[in-house]
């Protein structure tokens, strides 16, 4: 991969929200239809310099696309933990992290809530906002759990149920149950069969509308003394401080803390809350044992940007880049999980909670 054009045009392609904020009436039309004729001369320039693009031979590595196995065995869609935080050795962690695989990071992160929250085998559990699925087969094959997952997203539903016929597996398919459906509505099932020794939320709870409420309805479906372990997103103190990097400037602070949750994160402003803010809710609505621990932010965004910068890169070499659409994804997120590495706005955690002895009513 060419630094050099790509850094010219993801540059060029960070000043359009600053056009847009900065600029009104014919000034704004004038500024962003010129901006948008230059972003097209710029992918149409960095387009031009692949090496795929420049490559005579006849044949190239074509061929590797029909040796790519689709759809892929996993469908993970969290961020991943990339290396173990015991180790202080930066090379051993680097070592750590290229011998790690997406699915095995993606694991991970799952294993580490499951340890907050002391899972036990043949646990009943709810996963929600599962993705495709990777998580309930996890729990059902190897812990034995009788799991249920409920998403709100249609494709990975499908998608999920699809999966779990195709396994052909009768032990998980007797084991999991998938239902669509939102996280924040009260769910129809109210019989007491419809209780969990575990709730999970793993790096979803920060898109729902709102995290609250779903941590409210959660208690209701939590066996007295269950637990609930979620992996999210909290905000640095820093970016809330009058002293921080913003110097007080309270619109600045209102932009960037906009910008990072609704444009680039999908997390509502009603979830844009600190570490210590996230405590005193789950305080307030009766959970006990409330635990949050921060996780480094290396582990999490600064490792899944270099996985994807090092898919990416070997994608080129062997000729087998995605489509325009996709490769502009993966070279915006490399430099956003890499952007949120380095600056520390948002702090990863996993929470683990207990329900109160005798369930609410």
């Amino acid at each position: 991969m060419r630094s050099s054009p790509l850094t010219s045009l993801l540059i060029y392609i960070a000043t359009l929200p600053i056009l847009s904020f900065t600029t009104t009436g014919i000034l704004h039309s004038i500024l962003l239809y010129c901006h948008a004729l230059g972003l097209a001369w710029q992918l149409f320039q960095w387009f031009q310099s692949s090496p795929s693009i420049q490559q005579k031979d006849m044949y190239n590595f074509r061929n590797v696309i029909f040796n790519l196995e689709i759809p892929p065995k996993t469908l993970w869609f969290n961020m991943g933990l990339w290396y173990d935080t015991n180790d202080n050795d930066k090379q051993q962690q680097q070592l750590q992290e290229k011998d790690m695989n997406y699915s095995a990071a993606c694991e991970r992160l799952v294993e580490a809530v499951l340890e907050e929250i002391e899972m036990k085998p043949g646990s009943r559990v709810l996963d929600v906002g599962y993705g495709c699925g990777d998580s309930c087969f996890l729990l059902a094959d190897r812990y034995g759990c009788k799991v249920t997952g409920l998403t709100n997203e249609k494709n990975q539903w499908h998608i999920s149920k699809k999966r779990l016929v195709e396994t052909k597996n009768k032990d998980l398919q007797e084991r999991i149950e998938l239902i669509y459906g939102s996280a924040t509505d009260d769910f129809e099932q109210k019989e007491d069969s419809f209780l969990f020794d575990h709730i999970l939320s793993i790096d979803s709870a920060y898109h729902y509308l709102t995290r609250w409420k779903f941590l409210k309805n959660a208690m209701t479906y939590l066996v007295p003394q269950g637990t609930l372990g979620l992996y999210d997103l909290t905000i640095h103190p820093n970016l809330l401080d009058d002293d921080s990097c913003f110097h007080g400037d309270s619109n600045i602070k209102k932009y960037v803390i906009e910008l990072l949750g609704h444009y680039l994160l999908n997390i509502p402003k009603e979830n844009m809350v600190t570490a210590e803010q996230y405590r005193d809710q789950l305080v307030a609505m009766g959970y006990d044992q409330v635990i949050i621990k921060p996780v480094d932010g290396d582990r999490v965004f600064g490792g899944l940007s270099r996985f994807i910068q090092r898919q990416y890169q070997e994608a080129e070499a062997w000729d087998i880049l995605p489509p325009f659409g996709n490769r502009i994804f993966m070279l915006s997120s490399i430099s956003l999980f890499n952007l949120l590495a380095r600056k520390q706005w948002i702090v990863p955690v996993i929470v683990s909670v207990r329900n109160k002895e005798k369930r609410w009513t």
